[in-house]
């Protein structure tokens, strides 16, 4: 008996601890991951709160695609970013002057350089400061030009005829006043320039001529002779478009005479004509005797050419026949179409202790008056 009842006891005991056991919570890994989630929330949350827009040095997170849709300006309730205010400047209120080229200026060029005096009361800072040049519908920009200063605009480009410059300073806020029109022309044509006289090949026995000219009202025209380097100041043509130059000439060869017409604009043109200044000179050959034993008549013989060798027509011819004691015996002639002149002349006797007589003998040039001295000797036996 007692030992049946011992071994009760015994099972009685064990099924309570067994029922103990079980009715403790037990911790499955299901609920682990959701504690570690709910965490995670927290910790996000935290972490957003310090990145919200109350922290001044954040900035709040954007939907995608509204940074493109403000840039576009497309949104009911787009605005500007702060990086696209407009810098708050004053429109310049000072006009700029144009000092050079001047009103009225000329020029062959396309493209020129403008002089422009900046005020100095220019209340824009330099950094935010421009000065456009107006030429027609065209704009040449200089930035941050400085106040009070006298600057140089590089390529202005000027169209045919007559352009009208203006200048402005301007700013971001927009262009201030104009200043006054300054009217440059671009003139690309040379003057037209003709020698109307004398033709070229001209020959003259003259030791100059007279260079007559048409050109451009206004034009400066100079006129040079290479052969002899004369080189005359420049003359103004005038309001009839002609002028007229004196231009010595070298004697005998050719005198290339070039003429030069530079109209207002500065544009050249050129033209030339040849004249020749014969040298009127004359060249002489005579025929006489050696020697005379008087009494004896001699003849004497004049030929003349000209430079170009050619017979000296119409030349005036003066002979000389004299000597110590002896009265001077003179006569002129005049040479035929071949050149010549001739005299005969009686040489007499004498009691002169001379042993010759001298012969002299002048030829005048029919064209020019040049004179061919020539003096000989001729023996007396």
């Amino acid at each position: 008996m007692a030992s049946a009842k011992d071994g009760g006891t015994t099972r009685r005991a064990g099924s309570s601890r067994s029922s103990k056991k079980k009715q403790e919570p037990e911790v499955s890994p299901a609920r682990w991951a959701g504690v570690a989630l709910v965490i995670a929330a927290i910790v996000g949350a935290v972490f957003l709160a310090m990145l919200s827009p109350s922290d001044p040095g954040t900035e709040s997170p954007q939907q995608p695609g509204a940074e493109a849709e403000a840039e576009a300006g497309t949104g009911a309730d787009a605005s500007p970013s702060p990086a696209a205010t407009t810098v708050d400047v004053p429109v310049p209120v000072v006009t700029p002057v144009i000092t050079n080229p001047g009103n009225g200026t000329l020029t062959p060029e396309i493209e020129i350089a403008v002089t422009v005096d900046i005020p100095e009361d220019v209340a824009v800072p330099k950094k935010h400061l421009e000065l456009h040049i107006y030429a027609g519908s065209d704009i040449t920009t200089l930035e941050k030009p400085k106040a009070g200063t006298t600057v140089k605009v590089q390529g202005v480009r000027l169209l045919p005829g007559e352009n009208t410059l203006t200048a402005a300073l301007g700013s971001p806020a927009g262009p201030g006043p104009v200043s006054d029109p300054v009217v440059v022309t671009l003139d690309e044509d040379a003057p037209r320039l003709t020698i109307t006289s004398p033709k070229n090949k001209y020959q003259t026995y003259d030791d100059g001529v007279t260079v007559e000219f048409s050109s451009e009202v206004g034009a400066r025209v100079r006129i040079r002779n290479e052969a002899n380097k004369f080189d005359q100041p420049e003359q103004t043509v005038n309001s009839g478009g002609e002028g007229s130059i004196f231009v010595p000439l070298k004697r005998g060869v050719k005198n290339h005479i070039v003429a030069t017409s530079v109209d207002q604009a500065g544009q050249l043109q050129e033209a030339s004509v040849n004249v020749w200044r014969i040298d009127g000179r004359p060249s002489v050959k005579l025929k006489f005797p050696q020697s005379v034993d008087p009494p004896e008549q001699i003849r004497i013989g004049d030929e003349g050419k000209d430079d170009k060798g050619k017979p000296m027509v119409d030349a005036q011819v003066h002979f000389n026949l004299g000597g110590t004691n002896r009265t001077t015996l003179s006569e002129s002639r005049q040479t035929n179409d071949k050149g010549r002149a001739a005299w005969v002349v009686e040489v007499v006797g004498s009691s002169s202790p001379a042993d010759s007589l001298e012969l002299g003998v002048v030829v005048i040039s029919p064209t020019t008056g040049d004179k061919k001295s020539l003096v000989r000797n001729i023996a007396l036996k």
